[in-house]
Formats: structure tokens, C-alpha cells, sequence
């Protein structure tokens, strides 16, 4: 903001009485000012989106029920986990191709490696429960 209305300013200090004093609250200089203040304010959207998402991830969990009257445990609706899981993978994506989202990017691609990760795993954690459950009369 410094360098658009070449004076040295602290944002985080900035009053209404210096906007005043420094005759920045009107014309060009207010200009740079709302712009700078949008274009902040879009990448704090970002970044309290990408919170969101990691909140949403950390509360991502499944249940294990025993199967039939074993005392093996399978997963109980692996199906709804993936969905979650897929759901915060499009998210994720959504705003790695946001213009406002560079700030944040390494944040984002860290979190969609971890989900890729954790949902390529699950995956076949689901693939391997359905082919046992499938087989699993044959062996007893």
C-alpha cells in the first residue's frame, strides 16, 4: 500500500485521522486503498476456506462394525468416507485455481496430496474389505 500512494504507511495502524492528515481519503489514493483492501480481503477468504477444509479433514472418521458373528471388523459405509473424502479433494482443487489463492498455495497442494494419499488408501482398504466379504464363504 506503501509503494501505490508513495508514502510509508502500516496498514495495521492506519486511522480514519490519518487518512485525513495525509489526504488519502479521497481520489486516486482511496482508489489503491479500496483495492488493496479487496484483494486482502479475497485472499483471507481463501485462507479461513482452506482452515474450513482442514477442519472438515480432521473430522473425517469411519466405524468398524464386526462382520456377521466374527469377531473380524469391517468398515461400515466405507462408501460415505470416500464421498467425504472426494468432496474436500474438489474443494481443495476449486481453490488451487483461484487468483487470489498464491499466498496459500503451498497449503493447498500439501492438503490435496494428503487427501490423494488418504483417499487412494481407503480406497483400496474398500476394495480389499469387498473381495474378503465376497470370498469369505468360500473359506468357511
Amino acid at each position: 500500500m506503501s509503494r501505490k500512494l508513495g508514502i510509508n504507511i502500516d496498514p495495521s495502524q492506519l486511522t480514519l485521522k490519518e487518512l485525513f492528515a495525509h489526504n488519502l481519503a479521497q481520489g486516486k489514493a482511496l482508489d489503491a486503498i479500496k483495492g488493496v483492501s479487496e484483494v486482502a480481503s479475497k485472499e483471507n477468504s481463501i485462507k479461513l476456506a482452506i482452515d474450513g477444509i482442514e477442519k472438515e479433514i480432521k473430522e473425517i472418521g469411519f466405524e468398524c462394525i464386526n462382520y456377521k458373528d466374527t469377531r473380524v471388523k469391517i468398515i461400515k459405509a466405507p462408501e460415505v468416507v470416500l464421498q467425504r473424502f472426494e468432496d474436500c479433494l474438489v474443494k481443495i482443487q476449486s481453490l488451487k485455481g483461484n487468483q487470489f489463492a498464491k499466498h496459500q498455495s503451498e497449503r493447498i497442494n500439501k492438503n490435496e496430496r494428503d487427501l490423494k494419499f488418504l483417499q487412494s488408501n481407503f480406497d483400496g482398504w474398500e476394495k480389499v474389505q469387498k473381495a474378503w466379504v465376497y470370498l469369505e464363504p468360500i473359506y468357511t
